[in-house]
């Protein structure tokens, strides 16, 4: 009898390790992958409404040359647009993510995007408009960590989203009331984080927002100008956003 307790003595212990080991696995996973998290990016995104709003004002002649008689200093070819980082503010946003059920999450996105802004000019007068739009959006998506060292996580996710688009016009420099319109639309979502302390990652996002189209304008121009108001002004506010930051696990 003791010797057959002896000989199925590794035999247990064999089937206890092969049962132990993937529940050590997946409970050190967990624990790389905690069910809340809070994220901050900043970052930058795609010219979204830009190639709309040039054409608009080539349409309605603001497309003149400037030339330049100062050395050192170079003529401007209107319109022109400069979008992404830093151009007209930063790019953000926060999110907070809840693991409900094995990689399965729910998140909210909300954010800040100042997209660029579109210069047009028909002497004498220059013609600005900066625009961009904040976020508000549901996801819901995934949160799979990888059998790599540190287990980094990779996100997916996708939800309807509100937009508010906002644009400031401007002539001469001088800033005009700025205008608003909301949308609703979707968002789609893909990035990963990498663990660098205990609860904090390091991470990049990226997003694709389909925001749809916004009615830019009119712009109501001076009398002195001897020219009617711009029009309105259809663009298609559709844009991406990349942008690095990190995550805090609760």
């Amino acid at each position: 009898m003791k010797n057959r307790v002896g000989q199925s003595a590794p035999a247990i212990a064999l089937a206890a390790l092969l049962i132990t080991q993937p529940l050590a696995a997946q409970t050190a996973r967990a624990s790389n992958n905690p069910r809340w998290h809070i994220s901050l990016y900043a970052g930058t995104n795609s010219p979204g409404p830009a190639a709309d709003l040039r054409a608009a004002l080539v349409r309605e002649d603001y497309n003149q040359s400037v030339s330049c008689a100062f050395l050192g200093c170079a003529p401007h070819t209107y319109p022109y647009s400069v979008t992404g980082w830093g151009q007209t503010g930063l790019p953000f946003t926060a999110e907070v993510h809840f693991r409900f059920v094995g990689p399965a999450e729910l998140g909210l996105i909300v954010g800040r995007t100042p997209i660029g802004e579109t210069v047009g000019y028909h002497y004498p007068l220059e013609v600005d408009i900066q625009y961009g739009v904040t976020v508000l959006a549901p996801t819901a998506g995934f949160s799979i960590p990888l059998p790599l060292p540190r287990t980094p996580v990779v996100n997916i996710g996708a939800g309807p989203a509100w937009y508010g688009a906002f644009w400031t016009p401007f002539r001469d420099k001088n800033a005009l009331p700025t205008g608003h319109e909301n949308t609703v639309g979707m968002v789609a979502q893909a990035g990963f984080e990498v663990p660098v302390d205990k609860g904090v990652r390091v991470g990049f996002d990226f997003q694709y927002r389909s925001v749809g189209t916004v009615t830019v304008g009119p712009v109501p121009l001076p009398i002195a100008v001897n020219r009617h108001d711009l029009p309105a002004m259809p663009s298609n506010f559709d844009h991406w956003y990349a942008a690095l930051g990190f995550s805090v696990d609760l």
